[in-house]
């Protein structure tokens, strides 16, 4: 099967509105974390998670590789650095806001997904409409 450009923008469509969702959903209750959690432990679950995650994404990239053509590979792996770049800056900007201090609330994870979701949809839309070299 390969990924032809008419599903991978149906796809990159979808995402813009799931990333939208997240983004902008009623906030809900902070959740409870746990104190009694050994640091050490923690790190050591973070790092497993991200190795086995990791290994993750390059099998799926490599599959994706596979079945998609040249040009929507590009397409889907250009629009991927863009998200990337995007939720690092969002994250840090919004993180470090001054406006913190005047009620806007810390981003959740379920915002950060939302905008790498749609910074990835938004990124892929842009290099569509404008090509690669754009």
């Amino acid at each position: 099967m390969r990924i032809s450009t008419r599903f991978a923008d149906t796809s990159f469509a979808v995402l813009a509105l799931a990333g939208s969702y997240l983004i902008f959903k009623e906030p809900q209750s902070a959740a409870l974390a746990i104190d009694s959690w050994n640091p050490w432990l923690e790190l050591g679950c973070a790092f497993i998670l991200t190795i086995i995650m990791a290994s993750y994404a390059v099998w799926g990239a490599r599959l994706d590789r596979r079945c998609a053509e040249d040009y929507v590979f590009q397409l889907i792996t250009n629009a991927a650095l863009i998200a990337v770049i995007t939720s690092l800056m969002s994250h840090a900007i919004w993180d470090m806001s001054f406006l913190n201090e005047r009620g806007l609330p810390k981003p959740t994870s379920g915002d950060m997904i939302g905008v790498m979701l749609l910074s990835w949809a938004m990124g892929y839309a842009f290099y569509r409409m404008r090509g690669l070299n754009g």
